[in-house]
């Protein structure tokens, strides 16, 4: 299976500090994001989130450069320096939007009620449609979970 390509991408610039030879790569993606940096020659550093465990998005002003900081419900923290701030901008707007759009329970469809919504799921299920998982997803979705 290919791997998913991300819907935008950030880069920070060479010119700040630290990124002279290779600047990182903000990656924004349908469930979440994921930053790699570069920071010597060598080392490869990848850290990465999921939009429903992002808290908080702010942007720090520097001198020249603004750093994007993303900080998760577990307490980690992750700080995309070298940034435009224009960048810095967009990237937290999309971040924040696609946050928002997870943090929306489910809408069940119009004119059905709950208990016929997770029947139809079921039956679905029953008859192979579904699998395991998908239902698993469905009937949570559905519940607002």
């Amino acid at each position: 299976m290919a791997e998913e390509a991300p819907f935008q991408v950030f880069e920070t610039s060479q010119a700040a500090k630290g990124n002279r030879l290779n600047p990182g790569k903000l990656g924004l993606y349908p469930d979440r994001i994921v930053y790699v940096s570069q920071p010597k020659l060598t080392k490869v550093k990848t850290q990465s989130a999921k939009y429903e465990q992002i808290a908080q998005v702010y942007i720090e002003d520097g001198m020249a450069f603004t750093t994007l900081i993303i900080e998760t419900t577990g307490g980690d923290k992750i700080e995309i320096p070298g940034l435009k701030i224009n960048t810095a901008n967009e990237a937290s707007r999309l971040i924040k939007d696609e946050v928002e759009k997870k943090a929306q329970p489910a809408k069940i469809p119009a004119g059905s009620d709950l208990a016929a919504e997770i029947e139809r799921l079921a039956t679905l299920h029953a008859g192979g449609i579904l699998t395991d998982e998908e239902f698993t997803a469905a009937k949570a979705k559905t519940l607002g979970l």
